[in-house]
């Protein structure tokens, strides 16, 4: 018999034509149809479950190697961070030592230009007491050339003569003790210059060692990405952007501390060294020509020889013939011949 349909069921939002599901039970093969399709979809749902927990168990993971792999950077940067500071200070204990040997250097340039002037004092006083000797032995010379010289004039020029000779050992010892001490300034100067220059290296292995180390504070990490979407919060983003050389040019660690410019620092190397090696040079060439004028001008007008053959020239030269001057003898001086007469 086949099933009534009624227009009582159009208006419940049934067709005509349609089973009325209400008023009649589905039949066993509409049930095995849905219970098919259901266990179909509990199928394709435990799938996409499983498919969903593999995902996140994998995201999850992911997301732990990266929280370590940030920790791990985070712990890498506190301890270059502590490294550069520690690198900071020593930089600046050098640099207040490079200045103090700085200042070093500069009181030893004083202290040798005040010997350097002593010592030209010294020598204006020798050649002053040269021309003294001159003057003296010229006095004596003409004084035994006279015939009516007396003895006192003799005696006193002899003293006189006597304390010109002591005077010039005590000008000549001066300054040889005068050059000695030069000696040892420069010596002390050179110890300076050497540990101005172990500074110096020391410094720049420094700063090198610093530019190695600053670029690492920058690393650069993709931004994650969960399920496919990113989030817009700050917590949630870890993103750290590569540093442009402008940004490593800002990280400059000149502002730290002031630095000479270095060839400012080579020019005054060059300038000392030459200026010392070339006066020292000039000094000693001068001592060395000043002391040969002193012998080569004192010895030969001071021989007995060179007395008596002018007293001979003189037409008073028999007072030698009867044995009336007196003799005359050389002692050996410090850096010339002194010349004693004996009555």
């Amino acid at each position: 018999m086949s099933r009534i349909h009624t227009l009582s069921y159009v208006g419940e939002g049934n067709k005509l034509g349609d089973l009325p599901s209400n008023r009649y039970p589905p039949s066993r093969t509409e049930l095995e149809n849905l219970l098919n399709q259901a266990n179909h979809d509990r199928e394709i749902a435990i799938e996409c479950g499983n498919r969903l927990a593999n995902k996140c168990s994998v995201l999850d993971k992911d997301n732990k190697r990266i929280q370590r792999d940030l920790n791990r950077s985070n712990k890498d940067k506190e301890k270059v961070s502590k490294h550069i500071y520690q690198l900071i200070d020593e930089v600046k204990r050098l640099y207040s030592e490079l200045d103090t040997l700085t200042s070093q250097i500069t009181r030893k340039d004083i202290s040798l230009n005040e010997y350097k002037d002593k010592i030209r004092t010294k020598l204006k006083e020798m050649k002053a007491l040269q021309s003294k000797i001159k003057a003296s032995e010229t006095r004596l010379s003409s004084t035994q050339k006279d015939s009516s010289m007396k003895e006192s004039e003799i005696d006193y020029l002899r003293v006189e003569l006597s304390a010109l000779n002591s005077n010039l050992a005590l000008k000549n010892s001066e300054l040889e003790c005068m050059k000695n001490m030069l000696t040892l300034k420069n010596s002390e100067l050179e110890l300076i210059k050497n540990d101005l220059a172990k500074k110096n290296s020391e410094i720049r292995s420094l700063e090198t060692r610093l530019k190695e180390l600053l670029p690492c504070n920058r690393l650069s990490l993709e931004q994650v990405k969960i399920g496919g979407k990113t989030d817009e919060k700050n917590d949630d983003n870890i993103s750290v952007t590569q540093s442009s050389p402008k940004d490593l040019n800002s990280l400059s660690l000149a502002k730290y501390f002031v630095r000479k410019p270095k060839t400012e620092n080579s020019q005054v190397d060059r300038d000392i060294q030459e200026s010392l090696t070339q006066q020292t040079l000039t000094s000693l060439n001068e001592k060395r020509i000043n002391n040969e004028q002193v012998r080569s001008n004192i010895s030969p007008k001071i021989s007995p020889k060179y007395i008596i053959s002018k007293i001979k020239n003189k037409p008073e030269g028999s007072l030698l013939r009867n044995n009336t001057v007196p003799a005359v003898s050389i002692r050996p001086g410090v850096t010339s011949r002194a010349l004693y007469i004996q009555p």
